[in-house]
């Protein structure tokens, strides 16, 4: 049994959030990336009904995503993995588990991220620099590649767009909390499993392991 586990990065493998909203705040200058009440309204929304609240034109994201990679390259050692999350990364890839990551981050940035701490080792591949509309082919592609069956496909992430992506390819889906976006915003999306830390992360792979 080939059992794999794909994880989004951002807001799940690393706590990126505040310089993420910090480096948005740079580029749009827009004050509600600056007002904490306003901020934790727009975690309550998906990524594209946010950009809409904060009148960012859609023909404009791609520039956008584009020069803030290129911030967050120049300020990649403020980002820091998740408590718990090394560890876990590691036990799992001792366990036989094949690990990849999928994230519109850059492989370069999440390469470095993950040397910084030892991490990098443990995965099969990065999949970096994906659209924002891309998550679900490339999860095609990697099941297609090394000829993996739904049920033994594991997408783990912090996005509306992650659980979507994850239904499109029919594969089960675990959402955390402590990421971008809101728990209730996430349970609406109905993930197979949500969580709200690494221990129940744990268990939840667990009992995704033995079904």
């Amino acid at each position: 049994m080939n059992r794999t586990i794909i994880f989004d990065f951002d807001g799940t493998i690393v706590d990126s959030f505040n310089l993420a909203l910090d480096i948005a705040y740079q580029l749009t200058k827009n004050p509600n990336l600056i007002d904490p009440k306003r901020v934790s309204q727009l975690r309550t929304m998906s990524l594209f009904k946010a950009a809409h609240e904060l009148n960012i034109p859609r023909r404009s994201w791609p520039v956008l995503l584009f020069k803030g990679k290129k911030i967050m390259t120049d300020r990649l050692l403020e980002i820091q993995i998740f408590p718990g999350l090394a560890k876990l990364i590691e036990d799992l890839a001792r366990a036989g588990f094949k690990l990849y990551v999928v994230s519109s981050n850059s492989k370069k940035n999440i390469n470095k991220i993950l040397e910084k701490d030892n991490l990098s080792q443990y995965f099969e591949n990065i999949y970096g620099g994906i659209g924002l509309l891309g998550k679900a082919k490339i999860l095609k592609i990697i099941m297609k590649q090394k000829h993996l069956q739904q049920k033994d496909v594991l997408y783990i992430g912090d996005e509306v767009r992650d659980i979507d992506a994850s239904n499109k390819v029919k594969i089960k889906s675990i959402a955390v909390t402590w990421g971008y976006m809101s728990k209730d915003l996430l349970v609406d999306r109905q993930p197979w499993m949500l969580v709200e830390n690494v221990e129940q992360l744990k268990k939840a792979i667990l009992i995704w392991q033995n079904n």
